[in-house]
């Protein structure tokens, strides 16, 4: 429209050059077509317009529709992301009491192989699977060293005897399970244990014949008459014949 009124205007402005001598319908046909151009002109510019107005509102769909991907996207990366974190935390619990446990397994292995001081000494502070392997290796050597420690043996020990006298008496010993002396009357027959000592072995428990003391013999009694039996106490009031 604006180019329209320029046009016109430049008309305008040719008249009074061209002379009054002028044609009125080349006047006509020239404003017709300055009309027409102008109309042209402002119909392209419209469809020009119309069409970027259509590609930008396509760009701006585009654009909020990748910006609810986004969001969408991003909504369910923080979801797995809290998902994960959870189940990591509960991993590392679940490993944590598995290793507590697995602590608790190593420490009664330890306990069972009844390895020395030093050798205890030295476990503490190592892995669990450390420990396991050194209480196994206490527990083979124990199990190898068992028939010699389970042997039958008999020889000749000093003990001390029931009566508080220490004697030498054959003693007959399972390997280090239990011990026995066989003495030759009850105060050097019996099971031995330690003694407070810690070094000597005392003889405990039942001996003499069949495994049970003998009994002590009963005192004879002194001579003289017998005792005379007490006389029977009766209700006051009845004679000791019964009758009223």
């Amino acid at each position: 429209m604006s180019r329209f009124l320029v046009v016109l205007a430049s008309l305008l402005l040719w008249l009074p050059l061209s002379g009054v001598d002028a044609p009125l319908p080349a006047l006509a046909k020239a404003t017709a077509a300055a009309r027409d151009q102008a109309q042209a002109q402002l119909a392209e510019a419209r469809l020009r317009i119309a069409n970027e107005h259509a590609a930008l509102l396509k760009d701006m769909q585009t654009a909020l529709a990748a910006a609810n991907g986004a969001r969408e996207r991003l909504i369910t990366a923080e979801r797995e992301a809290r998902s994960a974190s959870e189940d990591l935390a509960r991993r590392l619990k679940e490993q944590e009491r598995e290793l507590t446990l697995i602590r608790q397994l190593a420490d009664r292995a330890v306990v069972a192989a009844r390895l020395s001081d030093g050798a205890d000494r030295a476990l503490q502070g190592q892995p669990p699977l450390a420990r396991v392997e050194a209480a196994l290796a206490g527990i083979d050597q124990r199990l190898a060293a068992l028939p010699g420690r389970l042997a039958l043996q008999v020889h000749e020990e000093s003990v001390i005897a029931r009566n508080g006298r220490q004697v030498k008496v054959p003693v007959l010993r399972l390997g280090e399970a239990r011990a026995v002396a066989i003495g030759n009357d009850h105060d050097a027959r019996g099971v031995l244990e330690r003694a407070a000592n810690g070094t000597s072995w005392l003889i405990i428990g039942p001996g003499g014949a069949g495994g049970v003391a003998p009994r002590a013999p009963r005192p004879p009694r002194p001579p003289g008459p017998p005792p005379r039996a007490a006389p029977a106490k009766h209700p006051a009031g009845r004679p000791p014949g019964g009758g009223v």
